[in-house]
Order: C-alpha cells, then sequence, then structure tokens
C-alpha cells in the first residue's frame, strides 16, 4: 500500500502511481493523508479523526484541472487487460488538438487494420497499392431521363447504365481530374457530360474512360473497339 506521502492537494482525486489506482482523499497543509477512498469506493487509508461528506465521496467537489499524467493505463471491457500508454522524449510541449466531432469515432493507428472514410490524401506516397475499384450501375427504366450521379456515385469509378429507350445523357461533377469508365450497355448512345457543358458520346456497347476537364467532358482514351 502506497502512503500517498507529501501530495500537495487539499482534497480531490489522484493517480496513485504505486497501486495504478485514482484515490480521493483529502489531506493536510504538510500532506499528511487524511482519508483516502480508492476509485472503487472502497477505504484505502484512513485517519479517524476527520468524515468525509457526501459530496466529497461522490467527486462533486472541485475536479482536477490539467493533471499531469505519468504512463497511465485504462482497463479494457473486462478490466483484465489495459491499454498501457508510452511516450517518446520531447524537445518542448506539443499541443494535440481533438477535432470538432458530429458523432462518435475512433482513433486511427499505424498497425491497425481499418476501413478509412471521408479522408483527404494530400501527396501520398504508396509503396504497391491494392486499389478496389467500386462498380455503380444505373437503370434507365425503358427511358430516357438524364441520369445526375450523385455524390455517392461520384465516388465510384467505373458506371454502366443499362435500359434507355433513347439516347441518353450521364451527368457528372464539373470538378477538373477525376475521370471515370463508363460501359455503355444502354443499349443507345450515351453521352456523358458536365451539367453546363458538352461531353463525350459512347457507342453502345462500348466503353470510354473520361474526365471533366472543370468545363467539359474530354476522353482520355478512345472508346474499346
Amino acid at each position: 500500500m502506497s502512503l500517498l506521502a507529501n501530495k500537495q492537494i487539499t482534497k480531490g482525486w489522484h493517480f496513485d502511481s504505486t497501486s495504478r489506482k485514482w484515490v480521493y482523499g483529502v489531506y493536510n497543509s504538510s500532506g499528511a493523508v487524511k482519508k483516502v477512498f480508492d476509485e472503487d469506493g472502497a477505504l484505502y487509508q484512513e485517519d479517524t479523526k476527520l468524515t468525509l461528506t457526501a459530496a466529497q465521496l461522490n467527486g462533486t467537489s472541485t475536479p482536477l484541472t490539467s493533471p499531469v499524467l505519468t504512463t497511465p493505463q485504462i482497463n479494457d471491457t473486462t478490466a483484465d487487460h489495459q491499454y498501457v500508454f508510452a511516450v517518446n522524449e520531447l524537445t518542448a510541449d506539443r499541443t494535440v488538438t481533438l477535432p470538432l466531432l458530429t458523432g462518435n469515432d475512433e482513433f486511427t493507428f499505424n498497425a491497425h487494420a481499418q476501413t478509412l472514410t471521408n479522408k483527404t490524401l494530400t501527396a501520398p506516397v504508396m509503396t504497391q497499392p491494392s486499389i478496389t475499384c467500386a462498380f455503380g450501375t444505373h437503370d434507365y427504366s425503358a427511358a430516357h431521363a438524364d441520369w445526375t450521379l450523385s455524390a455517392a456515385e461520384l465516388l465510384k469509378m467505373i458506371h454502366k447504365p443499362t435500359n434507355a429507350d433513347a439516347g441518353v445523357n450521364a451527368i457528372i461533377a464539373d470538378t477538373a481530374g477525376m475521370p471515370y469508365v463508363f460501359v455503355n450497355g444502354t443499349g443507345q448512345a450515351l453521352t456523358v457530360k458536365t451539367a453546363a457543358g458538352t461531353g463525350v458520346t459512347i457507342t453502345n456497347g462500348k466503353t470510354a474512360i473520361v474526365m471533366s476537364d472543370g468545363t467539359n467532358v474530354i476522353a482520355l482514351a478512345t472508346e474499346s473497339a
């Protein structure tokens, strides 16, 4: 049992590095322990001359401000293992800012397998990446109304529209630089264009690679034979 000696606080929570528990205690000016309860509510140390109030026991007293922790540990779900934090030697203080989350989220780690969403990589360097291209479809339902790709559809690189009764348009965003592969299975001529610009017409049964240049859609390669 740690004696918790020379702790310069009058009352509040304190992490006892020997027992590796948070303890709530009241101390006199010299740091001598009066009465201490651990995080489970059990009496940890006692000087019977002092009785803690209900507010003190419930932790409603003043919380710690900017506490400094040394190698903290957090229990897992069943409290039989811990997440043990380790540090490196800094040359100066560093501020770690958490994002303004709009929902529940989790940390991303180097070696832990995770699927990342809504991330923008700037000048990434990838060695032998394995890239899976999402495949999108669209059914014109035996009609020929313009198909404007949704935000979710624009994230897919390959598209195969089908079942048109006349020449049809597929309208993509005018953001420059994103290539798309269109496989024309409509039975009709398919024109891939921007909302306000011109586009590329793909023969039925053919495939083309296209991209917006910021205004119009251009072909990056001739359509397949």
